[in-house]
């Protein structure tokens, strides 16, 4: 049982950038596409 918060795994990066269409950035950067 992970003792920090989350779901206590970690996103592959690469799986993150083959399969993410669009990203904000919530804390006042531009959007990018």
């Amino acid at each position: 049982m992970p003792r920090t918060p989350g779901t206590g795994t970690e996103p592959l990066p690469e799986a993150l950038r083959r399969f993410t269409t669009a990203r904000r950035d919530l804390y006042g950067g531009r959007a990018e596409r």
